[in-house]
């Protein structure tokens, strides 16, 4: 979940500073934690 690799590109072409996509990346780790969860549950 935390493969940095993909946000080079990302932050090259958008002139971006990896502070300012952190916390969105945050988000998106923590709602595919809790996807992640549940389906271990369920299943």
């Amino acid at each position: 979940m935390m493969q940095p690799f993909w946000a080079l590109p990302l932050l090259g072409i958008t002139g971006l500073k990896a502070k300012d996509i952190l916390p969105y990346t945050l988000i998106i780790m923590v709602v595919g934690l809790v996807i992640f969860s549940l389906g271990l549950l369920v299943f």
